[in-house]
């Protein structure tokens, strides 16, 4: 028998058989007995945790004492447990799954995570990234195919990276060693963001991290160390090893609790017309004497009265129910033949000998079972076995003037239907939110809006487009991610520059979602371009071609050059022959035109592109002629 239900029986089922009440206190005593040495054996386990021995010897003491266990037991934990975090221990216990889906250790875990925090990257999408970076490993290895067979069969032969060098790796060494291979075969920043994007959903934000070996990661990491924000693999085992012991003390405490706890606050729902037959709920009515007379732990009493359009009688009938949950005591038998005229919910005096009058008191029938005996041959006997439960004309006192509570009703609009949008949501995309780690930028757009006037508001979902493209889905923003105006805001992250974009909001609440609100179009931008263009040097004709040479601005945001081509003296006509050409700046870029047919005269034309990705503006012209 659970350990609970023993305790409870004491309470509950006080029989008129002294002898097997006292075998029911031996039991419950046993019975705790050896639930805290079963409990001291667990949290033995833990390690020299703060807070821990101090519960063991507490723990000790009970089961000598029935009474003072009971009274005590769960005050126990918590005092003893004052050295301990609970969000220490909370959170050691999510860092141990969020690891082991990562396959990574906690440490290796929690120093990724201090910087993927930088680029708008929780742990748990963190972890969802590191096991999609293992499971595409896998899906390779097995099948030789899934979205990485490109990168195996393309990208990786060009650096001598094979599939078996991921094998054994942790998901942070897999990933770091992908975006390795990435950069060593030259890849430009499109194609890169097609790779990453093939391992995981915003992967890409991670590439700043990752550059140059993981240089950013490992400082974040290294940082967050020595801030003390990493624990030790070690001591988040035995966190999460306190969280599952804990667990396990604190239902059999509450078990213990709850069977000894009488329902000393009680209130109830009702359909109240006055809110357009609404559910509503009563005052708390505490019980005068109740918490005093019994002991034990308070605990409110709830009790559902949908049928009840008024609350003063919801009141009145929530402070019976409470009373009659207090009236615990009962008694089981056989009553003689004069009982036969009883049914259930009759009331009746119950009236016991010595040594047992205190149990006697007024009754209410739960149930009873005429029936008759044989008597010899020919004679019977009626007996009606019966199951009483303790009552009281006391359970239906209530003084409406003292007793009853105001209750106060809120204005309520009709007109007002469901959950409530967000507010005024405007987007931007400029240079102010672009995000810049080292020599590397995103970017971004921002969206912000007012909070929903809808009090119970949990978080808001959000979708965006690109241009007529279907809408996919962005993610969710808690309710209390705020700026300094007060504003809910997120960011969509990466965006390609000079394509319009939208972005569509609503309100997540417990009953449901409200209408969508949908924003922009606004065109993504990083601000102003921050490199001139490029200086044309030489166009020299020949045979079926023409060579053309640039020279790439002396200017430090400079990033790359794109030569256009036409057959007329005019930007606006011109084509795409090349680009982005990654370079140095104030370096000569020529590209050699072929295909081209005698006699052939074409206009050339470049522009830059900075460090944000803008392009600059079309320098000069320069043309030649094939022969």
């Amino acid at each position: 028998m659970a350990r609970s239900a023993v305790v409870g029986r004491l309470r509950v089922g006080l029989s008129v058989d002294q002898k097997e009440f006292q075998r029911g206190m031996a039991e419950a005593r046993t019975g705790i007995q050896r639930f805290s040495g079963e409990v001291n054996r667990r949290l033995g386990a833990l390690g020299d945790l703060p807070g821990v021995r101090s519960l063991q010897d507490r723990l000790g003491g009970i089961g000598k004492n029935l009474g003072a266990a009971i009274a005590t037991a769960a005050a126990t934990a918590t005092v003893a447990l004052a050295g301990l975090s609970a969000a220490a221990i909370n959170a050691a216990g999510e860092i141990q799954n969020l690891s082991r889906m990562a396959n990574a250790t906690p440490e290796e875990f929690q120093g990724w995570a201090a910087g993927a925090r930088t680029v708008g990257i929780e742990q748990e999408k963190l972890s969802d990234i590191l096991k999609d970076m293992n499971d595409r490993v896998g899906d390779f290895i097995s099948t030789g195919g899934g979205p990485m067979k490109d990168f195996f069969e393309v990208v990786a032969p060009k650096v001598g990276v094979t599939a078996d060098q991921f094998r054994k790796l942790s998901g942070p060494k897999a990933l770091q060693l992908y975006v390795d291979t990435l950069e060593k075969a030259n890849l430009n920043q499109q194609d890169m963001t097609f790779y990453m994007e093939a391992i995981a959903s915003d992967s890409t934000l991670l590439l700043p991290l990752l550059r140059d070996g993981g240089k950013a990661m490992g400082e974040y990491a290294a940082r967050a160390e020595e801030l003390g924000a990493v624990m030790s693999n070690r001591t988040v085992k035995s966190l999460a090893g306190m969280k599952l012991a804990l667990g396990e003390v604190g239902m059999v405490m509450r078990g213990v609790r709850n069977s000894l706890g009488a329902a000393f606050a009680p209130t109830a729902t009702y359909t109240s017309p006055l809110r357009m037959y609404e559910e509503a709920t009563t005052p708390i009515f505490i019980l005068p004497g109740a918490q005093a007379e019994d002991g034990g732990t308070a605990r409110p009493g709830r009790y559902d009265l949908g049928l009840v359009t008024d609350h003063r009688q919801a009141q009145y009938v929530a402070a019976i129910m409470g009373r009659r949950t207090r009236m615990q005591r009962s008694w089981s038998g056989v009553l003689p033949g004069q009982a036969f005229d009883l049914v259930a919910l009759s009331v009746m005096q119950l009236d016991l000998p010595a040594p047992y009058l205190s149990r006697s008191g007024i009754y209410e029938v739960e149930m009873i079972h005429p029936g008759f005996d044989p008597i010899g041959l020919e004679g019977s006997a009626m007996r009606c076995p019966v199951s009483l439960r303790e009552t009281s004309p006391a359970i239906y006192a209530w003084n409406p003037a003292t007793d009853e509570q105001d209750v106060t009703i809120e204005a309520f609009d009709p007109d007002v239907k469901g959950v409530k949008p967000p507010e005024n949501v405007t987007l931007l995309s400029d240079a102010s939110t672009v995000m810049t780690s080292g020599d590397t930028t995103i970017a971004r757009i921002r969206f912000s809006f007012d909070p929903s006037p809808s009090s119970s508001t949990l978080g808001y979902g959000w979708e965006y487009r690109q241009g007529s493209d279907p809408w996919q889905a962005g993610g969710s923003v808690e309710s209390d991610v705020v700026d300094g105006a007060g504003k809910v805001f997120g960011y969509l992250a990466p965006v390609e520059l000079g394509k319009p974009y939208q972005i569509r909001v609503w309100t997540i609440a417990p009953s449901g979602t409200s209408e969508q609100v949908v924003a922009g179009p606004i065109t993504a931008s990083a601000g102003a371009f921050l490199a001139p263009a490029p200086t044309p040097i030489s166009a020299i004709g020949g045979t079926g071609q023409i060579a053309v040479t640039f020279r790439s601005p002396n200017n430090s945001h400079y990033r790359a050059m794109e030569i256009y081509v036409a057959d007329v003296d005019n930007a606006g006509a011109a084509v795409l022959l090349l680009g982005p050409i990654y370079g140095s700046a104030n370096a000569a870029v020529t590209e050699v035109h072929t295909g081209l047919g005698p006699g052939a005269t074409r206009y050339y034309f470049a522009r830059s592109i900075d460090r944000n990705g803008n392009p600059s503006t079309f320098s000069a012209s320069i043309s030649a002629t094939t022969t």
